[in-house]
């Protein structure tokens, strides 16, 4: 600066960090879920969940023929718990309490025979939802997407708020912000996890760029662009959810052979859902005595990420997991890739398998082509694959363009 510059006066400064804060809080109110805590939770009985539904009725004086129909729904908690969880998952409705007559409801409704020992959780980001279950993980409730007119409105496990919403409550942290398009969210359960093995969950990588990874003796069993707070930038990486236990839980004899993950210089290693990490580093010089360093490559750079070595392991027996499943996807479409505007670009992802993989691990994603220069993940399944034009440079390449969908 220089020395001439004039200095702001006292309110300009005040009026500048002021303009900031507002700047700060509009990017996070485009952030989608403010989910804070979001990680896994026990269910509320065992091998047994309940889920409890509020639904609140807005009365419309000008819509007089809807006002008994509304309230009659609102009050019907058989029909609330069939709407929102469906009957095709073993939801049963068992209560209903009465918070405000003729105004507010809660219902809970309730399913056994859930796998041995689950952790769940809800997956599916705000505003705009496209969930599904990772690898080993279980869905026991169809996509959730709470039903909202002028009348009445659903929330997912109520709990009080007075200062952000009209009449008191709003969602449970566990479930976050209602979907406002989409398909919703849905409940996912991963087995296997017993209390006394005391496992902890912690959300890895910062955003925007998001570069991290589960350290050595976590397992990796969920990601997702946005984890527990901001969305990692353009897609292009994620947050990972690292499990550790006090007590093992997997059956360290039965493992996949393992292998490095990431691409010199900027690394960022991700794991596929479900792997153990052994090791971690951004150059071989710093790969554990106990590890072998074969197939790390070129070292990161000092700012990136880590190359990540990891293995799959079978869950111990009797523990009751879900066996993890290698993705499936459609088969592939030579020559095509899909219309829109992708949600995540992969740079070095170059195989249709690989590709495939990826868009597995992203709850939101549901189709994706990949070619010579990655893998491109899409969230909207609207419109007809294109083909790629012979001689345009894309097609030109050695590497043909294919594209594929997620089988759900």
């Amino acid at each position: 600066m220089h020395s001439n510059s004039r200095r702001p006066a006292p309110l300009g400064r005040g009026l500048f960090a002021a303009s900031l804060l507002l700047l700060a809080a509009l990017a996070r109110c485009d952030d989608g879920d403010d989910k804070g805590a979001w990680k896994p939770f026990r269910p509320t009985d065992g091998q047994c969940h309940e889920v409890r539904l509020m639904a609140h009725y807005f009365p419309d004086q000008s819509r007089r023929r809807h006002l008994l129909d509304a309230l009659s729904e609102v009050k019907d908690g058989s029909k609330v718990c069939a709407d929102q969880l469906g009957s095709n998952y073993g939801w049963q409705y068992i209560r209903t309490e009465e918070v405000e007559k003729d105004k507010t409801y809660v219902h809970t409704c309730r399913r056994c025979g859930l796998p041995r020992d689950a952790v769940l959780m809800w997956f599916g980001t705000a505003p705009v939802c496209y969930p599904s279950c990772p690898s080993g993980w279980q869905p026991i409730t169809p996509s959730v997407l709470p039903h909202v007119n002028k009348n009445k409105d659903i929330l997912i496990e109520p709990r009080p708020d007075r200062f952000t919403t009209v009449y008191g409550y709003a969602n449970s942290k566990d479930f976050g912000r209602s979907c406002k398009g989409g398909d919703g969210k849905v409940l996912c359960a991963l087995g296997g996890r017993p209390a006394s093995a005391q496992c902890s969950y912690t959300w890895r990588g910062t955003a925007p760029d998001c570069r991290d990874a589960c350290e050595p003796g976590e397992t990796l069993v969920a990601k997702d662009w946005y984890g527990d707070g901001s969305r990692c930038l353009s897609g292009t990486y994620n947050k990972m959810l690292c499990e550790r236990c006090r007590d093992e839980i997997l059956d360290l004899r039965y493992c996949t052979s393992p292998m490095w993950f990431g691409r010199a210089p900027l690394c960022a290693g991700e794991c596929n859902v479900g792997d153990r990490v052994m090791a971690r580093a951004q150059k071989r010089e710093d790969v554990p005595s106990d590890q072998d360093p074969d197939g790390f490559g070129k070292p990161c750079n000092s700012r990136a990420g880590w190359k990540v070595r990891c293995h799959q392991c079978s869950v111990r027996s009797g523990l009751g997991a879900k066996p993890v499943v290698q993705p499936t996807c459609t088969a592939p479409k030579p020559g095509h890739v899909w219309p829109g505007t992708p949600v995540a670009t992969l740079s070095g992802v170059k195989t249709y398998e690989a590709c495939c993989q990826e868009c597995h691990d992203a709850p939101q994603c549901r189709r994706f082509h990949v070619g010579p220069t990655g893998c491109f993940l899409f969230v909207e399944s609207t419109g007809a694959a294109r083909r790629v034009p012979v001689g345009s440079g894309r097609a030109g390449s050695s590497t043909p363009w294919q594209a594929g969908t997620k089988r759900m």
